[in-house]
């Protein structure tokens, strides 16, 4: 086997460029099903960090008719499904989006969501300090409202215990935090590859839910 292998080595020794593509097609290989066993792991192998996870539906639009699939839902569409769907305990809206984080002198690119008062009692988990939004804190002039992650609140913020009620400069406008989530909280998920946003139905305007 020995002397199979050196010959092997020898004859790849002679051909670099075949060589080169062989290495680049295996390691594509090993990254996609990499990628494809990840996949599968976390959507059917191991549950989703929420509660009652198997009972979490995720609903999207899809328009076959025009190759559109995966489109986000309006306002006005999403309190059509909280008037008309009676399947689901509870329904919640959430979207992708960025921030410009100000303040002191370290401005900063964050990541985030919009969701709907309703997203993070559905989900079953609780700030680690201070509150959920309330549902009238989804009108719009009283909106100004953040619930950042724990990760951010120690990066940032050095784990500050008197955080809850202080300001948070969000694209030029001031929010007041509310809201500590856990560290192990992670929302959206990014297994979902959900940029445009998405919808939850289960156990189950708009708030804003730093992550």
């Amino acid at each position: 086997m020995l002397k199979d292998i050196r010959l092997a080595l020898r004859q790849l020794l002679k051909e670099p460029a075949f060589t080169a593509i062989a290495v680049v097609t295996i390691a594509l290989a090993i990254g996609a099903t990499t990628a494809v066993l990840s996949l599968v792991n976390g959507l059917l192998v191991r549950p989703l960090p929420f509660r009652d996870s198997q009972r979490l539906v995720l609903l999207l639009q899809h328009f076959k008719s025009q190759n559109l699939e995966r489109i986000p839902v309006s306002p006005a569409e999403f309190k059509d499904y909280e008037t008309r769907a009676h399947s689901f305990e509870k329904l919640g809206a959430f979207g992708y989006t960025n921030f410009n984080l100000g303040g002191e002198d370290r401005p900063e690119r964050i990541t985030g969501a919009t969701v709907t008062a309703s997203v993070l009692p559905l989900l079953g988990v609780s700030p680690i300090k201070g509150r959920f939004f309330q549902p009238e804190e989804c009108t719009l002039g009283r909106d100004d409202v953040v619930i950042i992650s724990a990760r951010l609140w120690q990066r940032r913020f050095n784990s500050d215990p008197q955080i809850i009620g202080t300001k948070l400069l969000l694209n030029g406008k001031n929010f007041t935090i509310v809201g500590i989530m856990p560290a192990v909280f992670d929302f959206p998920l990014q297994l979902f590859n959900l940029g445009n946003g998405g919808k939850f139905g289960g156990r189950g305007t708009r708030r804003r839910l730093r992550v």
